[in-house]
């Protein structure tokens, strides 16, 4: 299996890692991955009250404002709606409904009532520590990433179809893996096209 995953984050949070004030991001579920494990950061599009334009690079903006002599760009979404960049999760920390928070909630750039509301019915979540964050000076499609197979048999559709044996273990459907369309709505297992 990869070691990868493509995380859905909204904008207004994708700018408080940007900026380094988040440091763990807080999800319901957790990779079956050791860590440390990359995680690409796909800054969704957000509407309404979330939209919030993330420029990912103020290298990036300050070259297009001494070519242009404009400030357009800094109004511009650069990275909505793509791959901003990536970070190592090199820790998951548990936390159980019944426990204090195991790291100051600063950290996590949101109120406990937030995090309360998002937890539902869950007994756990996890909090996905952020380190070695790298953010692109030119952000990606997601169509620079592609599921992998999720049976890990070095696809295509199984070499299909395990080579006309049916009896062997399951093969995968093809909306399992290929090229990525559509961001996961949580996160979702990617392998980065080269």
């Amino acid at each position: 299996m990869s070691k990868a995953v493509l995380t859905s984050i909204r904008p207004k949070y994708c700018n408080l890692i940007v900026y380094g004030h988040k440091l763990y991001e807080v999800r319901k579920t957790r990779p079956n991955l050791n860590t440390p494990f990359t995680s690409f950061i796909y800054c969704t599009k957000g509407t309404g009250v979330n939209t919030f334009n993330v420029p990912i690079s103020n290298k990036k903006l300050l070259e297009h404002f001494l070519e242009t002599d404009s400030m357009k760009s800094l109004n511009y979404p650069i990275g909505n709606g793509k791959v901003i960049g990536r970070f190592i999760c090199d820790e998951i920390v548990p936390w159980h409904e019944d426990y204090a928070p195991p790291v100051p909630l600063e950290l996590t750039g949101l109120l406990y009532s937030s995090i309360r509301q998002y937890w539902g019915d869950k007994e756990t979540i996890y909090l996905w520590h952020i380190s070695e964050l790298k953010i692109y000076d030119e952000p990606k499609e997601l169509s620079e990433f592609e599921k992998p197979c999720p049976y890990n048999y070095d696809c295509w559709k199984c070499k299909y179809y395990f080579n006309g044996s049916f009896d062997e273990p399951p093969h995968c459907d093809l909306e399992d893996f290929g090229v990525i369309e559509r961001p996961p709505q949580s996160w979702c297992y990617v392998e980065e096209l080269q």
